[in-house]
């Protein structure tokens, strides 16, 4: 049976991924080693949803479809630089994503409680709203990349989030490579 590679997205604006290939030039200037995401597959991730037969996909959508049908567009603004797990212990750089109302999060959390019927386990993380920029691969230059992030400023760029993406992704020796399955608009 073939299997998909699956994940729920918000894409992002050019205004928001030219800031942030602005950010991710001034972090590279560290030569640290990074794997740094393309800015074509920034996005924002609302709920990962891993390999999927393609007969589950259909649901996928149908559930996707009702649910965001009464959701209104909002708008989102680039606010700061951060890691995960800690900032001693960078793996992941990110820039943080907030909403008013804590809409992403509100999103995320609609989603995910809407797949349970479809047998798709809950986070057991909590959603935090974040646009992965980086994964670093060893501590080559570590130091140098943690002050630059505690000291790059992040122009507070918006968007308005106007629709939901249901992206395939297909791994290669070139990186991850994201294809569109559905897109479904908030027009409630």
């Amino acid at each position: 049976m073939d299997q998909l590679r699956t994940f729920i997205a918000v894409e992002l604006d050019e205004q928001i991924k030219n800031e942030l290939f602005k950010i991710t030039n001034v972090l590279k200037s560290t030569q640290a080693d990074v794997k740094w995401v393309e800015i074509e597959n920034l996005h924002i991730t609302l709920k990962f949803l891993g390999s999927v037969s393609l007969g589950k996909i259909e649901r996928i959508i149908q559930v996707l479809t009702t649910s965001l049908l009464s959701l209104k567009p909002f708008s989102l603004t680039l606010n700061c630089l951060g890691v995960f797990p800690k900032i001693t212990y960078p793996r992941v750089i990110w820039v943080d994503a907030l909403t008013t109302n804590n809409q992403l999060e509100n999103l995320a959390k609609m989603i995910e409680d809407n797949l349970v019927s479809l047998h798709f386990a809950k986070e057991k993380r909590q959603f935090q709203s974040h646009i992965t920029i980086g994964r670093l691969r060893s501590n080559k230059n570590k130091q140098e990349l943690i002050n630059l992030i505690q000291n790059t400023p992040v122009e507070k760029k918006q968007m308005i989030v106007k629709n939901v993406t249901l992206f395939k992704s297909i791994l290669s020796s070139k990186g991850p490579h994201y294809e569109k399955l559905s897109t479904f608009d908030l027009n409630g």
